[in-house]
């Protein structure tokens, strides 16, 4: 089998994308996918195609800031999920960005919550791929907890939140700002 990750085009791939989307994704934690398209054209955003046999079966979709990349969504197809496809995915988005130290936020892993084994399965996914817990966690409007997880040195709360700040621009991170929590 041949796996490569490569910048995804405009093309009708973009349909299977949002389909990953919502099938992957909690609806509270779905941007609407025509502001993704419209910000995935900013030289600090990236969607990436994760690809075996030439066939789409996942995507990354990274906002950078500085010397931090920030993967606010990363799904594999369930019907390749637990064939390696995720972790192939992981060593190649360091490559793609190797300079950067890579973030990204996972749901809490919380014994009273009604999908705790996926919770805990997804955390020691990232966990055995070189992700560590970073000293933060954030808190969002829907008071959805979540752990901040990062592959190299820690994050500050600045440098999240100036992400954030240049992904969704300063008024709408004034509407949706994240608690974040020490």
């Amino acid at each position: 089998m041949h796996f490569k990750i490569e910048a995804i085009k405009i093309t009708k791939e973009f349909n299977k994308v949002k389909a990953l989307i919502s099938e992957s994704f909690p609806r509270n934690e779905q941007i609407p996918f025509w502001f993704l398209l419209w910000k995935s054209k900013k030289n600090f955003v990236d969607l990436l195609g994760v690809y075996a046999d030439n066939s789409l079966v996942g995507f990354i979709y990274l906002i950078t800031h500085k010397d931090l990349t920030f993967v606010l969504y990363f799904a594999i197809d369930n019907k390749h999920r637990s064939k390696g496809f995720g972790s192939m995915a992981i060593s190649k988005l360091r490559e793609y960005c190797p300079n950067n130290r890579i973030m990204l936020n996972i749901e809490a892993v919380k014994e009273n919550a009604s999908n705790y084994e996926q919770r805990v399965k997804r955390k020691k996914f990232y966990i055995n791929n070189g992700f560590k817990n970073a000293s933060l966690m954030i808190e969002e409007n829907s008071n959805n907890l979540f752990e901040v997880l990062v592959n190299n040195s820690d994050v500050t709360v600045a440098e999240y939140a100036n992400l954030l700040k240049r992904f969704t621009g300063r008024l709408l991170y004034l509407f949706f700002k994240p608690k974040f929590i020490r």
